[in-house]
């Protein structure tokens, strides 16, 4: 039931990390790490997360109806 709910407010969940695949050989002979890739990747998922916040703070909010006010 709160999955049908969290879709449908189009809430959905963002991946907090990036892989690093195969990272041994992404080590050179002097031990240095050359993520350049994973860099890209990086920035892609906070590119997102930025997104996605963004979105969320432009929604207009949701007030509850208001009840006709009765003359009885």
């Amino acid at each position: 039931m709160a999955k049908l709910v969290l879709t449908s407010l189009k809430i959905v969940p963002l991946p907090e990390a990036v892989s690093i695949s195969l990272f041994a050989e992404l080590i050179d002979a002097a031990g240095v790490f050359d993520g350049s890739a994973q860099e890209a990747a990086a920035k892609t998922m906070l590119d997102d997360l930025a997104r996605s916040d963004a979105g969320a703070r432009a929604a207009p909010e949701v007030s509850e109806p208001q009840s006709p006010a009765w003359d009885g």
